[in-house]
């Protein structure tokens, strides 16, 4: 009769745990300090502007605090706002779909299905904003030959 045993298990592996540091990484955050400090100087504050100035009106022309809804509710009554509301948004739409439509079979020929030499061209001319710079001055052309010499 023979017994069977079975070979000893290894033993579990521990994986090595992150090292808890006690202070912040100071690199990181100034790191992060431009980016905040341009979204807070050229976003937050002229939305704030803008929202503490829609509580003010202008009586014997001077502003003065009112602060009432009725400013906002002539704002969103009116309906070009909504014109403009909606149109601003099915035109970022259709940008995005656009872009989307045209940079992902690009970005896939790019990488996938151009030559080494196409790709250094390619990279080389978007690097330098070469083709960025050709496209600005085709619509350049474009709109002021159309209005000097437009029919």
């Amino acid at each position: 009769m023979s017994v069977h045993t079975n070979p000893p298990s290894p033993a579990p592996v521990t994986l090595p745990q992150p090292q808890k540091r006690d202070r912040p990484d100071l690199f990181k955050n100034t790191m992060r300090l431009p980016i905040i400090l341009w979204q807070g100087l050229f976003f937050v504050a002229p939305l704030s502007f803008l929202v503490a100035m829609s509580f003010f009106i202008v009586r014997n022309y001077r502003m003065t605090e009112a602060f009432e809804m009725k400013n906002w509710l002539k704002m969103l009554s009116r309906d070009y706002f909504w014109d403009s509301y909606l149109l601003t948004i099915g035109l970022a739409s259709l940008a995005t779909v656009v872009v989307m439509v045209a940079a992902f079979p690009a970005a896939y020929m790019l990488a996938f299905r151009l030559s080494e030499t196409a790709r250094r061209w390619i990279v080389f001319f978007a690097d330098h904003s070469v083709l960025y710079q050709l496209s600005c001055a085709d619509f350049f052309l474009v709109c002021d030959f159309g209005r000097k010499w437009g029919d």
